[in-house]
């Protein structure tokens, strides 16, 4: 019986199919370049082992193998048998999806946690309780810098319209004291694309800066952020279809990794970011170089 890695099966089921690599980038939507990386057992071509592993997932699928050796054999090195080649394993689904489901639990959890509430909301209380101290300060300075009305005497009735006259002349100067709130600014966004990699530079941004992760329906996409209470990372789908995450305070960078890249919308400051610019990339990152407000 004759034994073969993982890559070998991968590309023998391949050519029994009659497929090229370029039938199997266009069936897999896998860039070519991972899909020869896993018929060459070649692992450390491909970016992290989440993906290694929904790779070889989603090619055994379209050739219609059992992925569970083809994983044993990532995780283990041991080589594969004529025995061990079937039909998908109702086992090795059930172990994938649950891995899936628990990576969102996890989240779910962090998201409903009180603490992480009161830290989301903290920055928007800081800044109304300023405002309203703003607020009570500039009508402090109004109401003690008033005008003061002369009184009429009784001796001339030329000399009370002089002062009716001159109460007049100074209301105006009361308006001109009042001061309206600065409207503030929001965060200025430019970005370039090279390659996969979509860089953003944020300036007179907020601290702590906010970003929002959506997909659209219909899509999944495994998601991370780094320096923010999302680094570990989380599936967003039809379930859960998006997530804010929070970053560090005054974080200079974060980096925003995306399984797939179709389907999904980021915010940054409640701005979104233009996508298009990764439309061809299955999977990208966005990095943020972020310069907060003084």
């Amino acid at each position: 019986m004759e034994s073969k890695t993982a890559g070998q099966i991968l590309k023998e089921k391949r050519v029994e199919r009659g497929w090229t690599i370029d039938d199997a980038e266009q069936a897999t939507r896998i860039k070519k370049r991972y899909i020869i990386a896993l018929e060459d057992d070649d692992y450390d071509d491909i970016p992290g082992d989440f993906y290694v592993r929904a790779y070889i997932k989603q090619y055994s699928d379209r050739l219609g193998t059992d992925y569970s050796p083809l994983i044993n054999y990532y995780e283990t090195g041991e080589l594969i048998g004529d025995k061990d080649e079937s039909e998908p394993s109702f086992e090795g689904q059930l172990e994938y999806d649950n891995n899936i489901d628990n990576n969102t639990k996890v989240s779910d959890q962090d998201n409903n946690n009180p603490i992480n509430n009161i830290r989301n909301h903290l920055p928007i209380i800081l800044l109304s309780g300023t405002a309203l101290l703003i607020l009570i300060g500039v009508s402090a300075i109004v109401f003690f810098n008033r005008p003061k009305t002369s009184l009429p005497t009784v001796t001339s009735s030329s000399s009370s319209l002089v002062s009716k006259e001159e109460s007049q002349k100074e209301e105006p100067k009361e308006e001109k004291k009042e001061e309206k709130p600065k409207e503030e600014v929001k965060t200025k966004l430019e970005a370039s694309v090279e390659g996969s990699d979509m860089q953003v530079k944020a300036t007179n941004a907020p601290n702590p800066l906010n970003i929002e992760i959506s997909v659209s329906d219909g899509v999944e996409s495994w998601i991370s952020v780094t320096n923010s209470d999302q680094e570990n990372g989380l599936v967003l789908n039809s379930s859960k279809n998006s997530v804010t995450a929070k970053l560090s305070d005054n974080t200079p960078n974060a980096v925003i990794t995306l399984g797939v890249v179709q389907g999904v919308s980021i915010k940054v400051d409640g701005q979104e970011l233009d996508m298009s610019k990764l439309a061809d990339q299955m999977t990208g990152t966005v990095s943020l170089n972020i310069n907060y407000k003084n």
